[in-house]
C-alpha cells in the first residue's frame, strides 16, 4: 500500500499536466475503500488492479 501513496505523491508533484494530477488525486482519495472492497485478493493483486482501474479512469477523462 505504501506503493500506491508513492505514487500518487510522484504524479502529484511531477505530472506535467495539472489536470491529470488532479483527476488522479482525486481518485486516489478512494484509496482505503477501495482496498477493502478487494479484500479477498493478495495485497500488491490489490494494488496493481487499483493502479491500472485509477490509468484507465485518468486516460478516458484526458481523451473526453
Amino acid at each position: 500500500m505504501l506503493t500506491l501513496y508513492a505514487i500518487t505523491n510522484y504524479v502529484n508533484h511531477f505530472f506535467g499536466c495539472r489536470d491529470c494530477a488532479e483527476h488522479f488525486r482525486a481518485i486516489a482519495a478512494g484509496i482505503p475503500a477501495e482496498m477493502r472492497s478487494l479484500k479477498h485478493l493478495p495485497q500488491r493483486a490489490r494494488a496493481e488492479l487499483w493502479l491500472w482501474g485509477a490509468h484507465n479512469q485518468v486516460s478516458r477523462h484526458a481523451i473526453a
